[in-house]
C-alpha cells in the first residue's frame, strides 16, 4: 500500500474470473414496486436522514421491509436502458465499524472498470449509520438496497464480464437568460420596408414610364398629323415598339420620301422624282405622280426634237403624254404644240402641199404670222382655159363646149379615156369653153369650190368632187366624129346628164 495526499488507497487484487449467467433485466416485469419504509410512513427511502444536512442521496438505503431494491429512488433520473446498476453493499452486522474495508480501487477515470465498487461498512448497533465515504476520486459509489424476499437479487459487478460505466449524475446548470437584441428585428423590418418600397417604387416607376410613353406617343401622333414627319419620326424611334410606333415610323419615312419627291417634281427634276415615286409604290398617289413624271419626261424629249427641227418626230411623241391631262393640258405643252405645228405647216408649204399648209397655218390662228401664211397657201385661180392636153389625143374630129354661164363657182374638169388623162379644163364662174375632142369613149370628172390650191390639191377638202353620168347611170360617154357637143354645167329642163359625188383622192 502507498500513501496519497487525498485518501487511504488499499492495494487491489482483481477477483478471479467467474462464469456466471448473464444478468437479468434491470427491471423485470414481475418486480415488486418500491414501497416506502415501514418505519417511516410515506417517507422517501432515498431521502437523507434527519439531522444530517447535506447527506448523500446516493448513500445505501438500509433494509426497508417491502421496498423494491430495483426501483429507482424517487426524484432521481433513471439510468440509460441497458446500463448495469451499481452493486449493492450488503450489511455486515458483525463487522468492526472501525475496521478498514476491503481494498478497492478508486473509481476514477482510468481505473479498472472490472474492479468491485466500494461498499460502506456496516452500521453499529444502536448508532446512526454514517454517510457513505467517497472513493479516492471523490465519487460516491451507488449501493442498491437489500433484495426483497421473493425477488431476484441484482447482479454484482463480478457477475458479468462486461465493463460497467461509471455513472455521471445529470447536471442542471441554470444560466441567465440572455436579453434578445432588437437589432435583428430592426434590420428585418428595414429589409421588409425597403422591399415594399422597392416593389411599390417598381410599380410606380413602371406606371410613370407608361404614362410618359403614352404622352410621347400622343405628341408624336400630333406631329405626324401636322405634317412634321421629321420630328414625329424621331419620337417614334425613341418609343421603339410601343403601340404602333414601328408602323408610324415607317409611315413617317415614306411621307418624308414622298415630300422629297414632290419637291423635286415641283422643281421639274422629273427623273429623280420618278425614282422616288416608283420606290414608294402605292403610298398616297405615288403611282399617279410617277406616271405624270414619265409624261413630263416624254414631253421634254419631244420639245428637244422640235428645237432640233424634227417636227414630224416631235409630233409623233404627243401620244406618249396626250393621255395625261396634267401634262397635255398644261400651258407649257400648249406653247410647245403651237411652235411644233407652225414648223409642220412651214414644211408642208415648202413641199407644195398648199392645202395642208393652209389648214395648218389656219389652225394656228393668231400664233405668230400663221394667218398671213395661210393666205399665202392659196393659189391664184387660173382663167377659163384648157390647162392640160395629152399629145396622144390631139385629133379634132369633133368639138366639145362646156357651158358654165349660170354657175356661181369656178369649175375644174378632167377628161379621161380609160385610165389616161386626155385634157384638164378650168372655167371661171359665168364662163364657157370649147375644145377639140377626138371620137371615142370618155369619162368626165368635175370639181368646184371657192379656194384653189393648184391642180394637185384642187379646191381642197372644202371643194365638191363629182363624176358625170349620162342618162343617170353611164359614167362612159361615147362621142362620134364630126359632131358638136355641149355640156351644160348647171341644171336645165330635160337634161340627160347628172352628177355622182366622189372624194378628192378619187378625183
Amino acid at each position: 500500500m502507498t500513501d496519497t495526499d487525498s485518501a487511504f488507497q488499499p492495494e487491489y487484487t482483481p477477483p478471479p474470473n467467474v462464469n456466471v449467467p448473464p444478468p437479468e433485466p434491470f427491471c423485470p416485469p414481475d418486480a415488486v414496486p418500491f414501497l416506502p419504509s415501514q418505519d417511516m410512513p410515506s417517507a422517501d427511502p432515498y431521502a437523507p436522514y434527519q439531522g444530517m444536512s447535506g447527506a448523500d442521496p446516493y448513500a445505501p438505503s438500509y433494509a426497508m421491509p417491502g421496498a423494491d431494491p430495483y426501483a429507482p429512488p424517487q426524484g432521481m433520473p433513471s439510468y440509460a436502458p441497458g446500463a448495469a446498476p451499481y452493486p449493492p453493499s450488503y450489511a455486515m452486522p458483525d463487522a468492526n465499524p472501525s475496521a478498514m474495508p476491503p481494498a478497492m480501487p478508486a473509481y476514477a477515470p482510468g481505473a479498472d472498470p472490472y474492479a468491485a465498487p466500494y461498499a460502506a461498512p456496516p452500521a453499529m448497533p444502536g448508532t446512526m449509520p454514517s454517510a457513505t465515504p467517497y472513493d479516492a476520486a471523490g465519487a460516491m459509489p451507488y449501493a442498491a438496497p437489500p433484495a426483497v424476499p421473493g425477488t431476484m437479487p441484482s447482479a454484482t459487478p463480478y457477475d458479468t464480464p462486461y465493463p460497467l460505466p461509471y455513472p455521471e449524475l445529470p447536471r442542471v446548470e441554470e444560466t441567465p437568460k440572455k436579453k434578445r437584441s432588437k437589432v435583428p428585428f430592426i434590420i428585418a423590418a428595414a429589409v421588409v420596408l425597403v422591399a415594399a418600397l422597392g416593389v411599390g417604387g417598381y410599380f410606380a416607376f413602371n406606371a410613370f414610364q407608361e404614362a410618359q410613353r403614352e404622352s410621347n406617343y400622343s405628341a408624336a401622333i400630333s406631329l405626324m398629323d401636322q405634317g412634321d414627319y421629321e420630328a414625329a419620326r424621331s419620337k417614334f424611334e425613341e418609343l421603339g415598339d410601343y403601340q404602333n410606333s414601328s408602323k408610324n415610323r415607317e409611315y413617317c419615312n415614306q411621307a418624308i420620301q414622298y415630300n422629297e419627291a414632290s419637291t423635286l417634281f415641283d422643281e421639274g427634276q422629273y427623273t429623280k422624282a420618278l425614282d422616288l415615286f416608283l420606290a414608294l409604290g402605292s403610298f398616297k398617289d405615288s403611282a399617279k405622280k410617277a406616271g405624270i413624271c414619265e409624261a413630263w419626261l416624254a414631253f421634254e424629249e419631244a420639245k428637244a426634237l422640235t428645237e432640233a427641227g424634227k417636227f414630224e418626230e416631235a409630233a409623233d411623241m404627243v401620244w406618249d403624254f396626250a393621255g395625261v391631262p396634267d401634262v397635255y393640258d398644261s400651258e407649257e405643252v400648249f406653247a410647245w404644240q403651237d411652235a411644233n405645228d407652225y414648223g409642220l405647216a412651214d414644211l408642208l408649204f415648202k413641199s407644195g402641199q398648199m392645202y395642208k399648209a393652209y389648214q395648218a397655218f389656219s389652225a394656228l390662228g393668231s400664233y405668230r404670222d400663221a394667218a398671213e401664211r395661210a393666205q399665202n397657201c392659196l393659189t391664184p385661180m387660173p382663167g377659163t382655159a384648157e390647162l392640160y392636153r395629152n399629145e396622144a389625143f390631139v385629133s379634132s374630129a369633133s368639138e366639145l363646149t362646156f357651158d358654165a354661164t349660170a354657175t356661181p363657182y369656178p369649175t375644174y374638169i378632167k377628161i379621161y379615156s380609160g385610165e389616161a388623162l386626155v385634157s384638164s379644163v378650168f372655167l371661171q364662174a359665168g364662163s364657157s369653153l370649147t375644145i377639140p375632142i377626138p371620137a371615142g369613149d370618155f369619162t368626165f370628172k368635175r370639181a368646184f369650190g371657192e379656194q384653189w390650191f393648184g391642180e394637185t390639191e384642187l379646191f381642197g377638202d372644202d371643194g365638191t368632187y363629182t363624176v358625170m353620168l349620162l342618162d343617170g347611170s353611164n359614167e362612159v360617154i361615147h362621142l362620134d366624129s364630126n359632131m358638136i357637143y355641149t355640156i351644160t354645167l348647171y341644171v336645165v329642163a330635160g337634161g340627160n346628164v347628172s352628177n355622182q359625188e366622189t372624194d378628192r383622192d378619187g378625183f
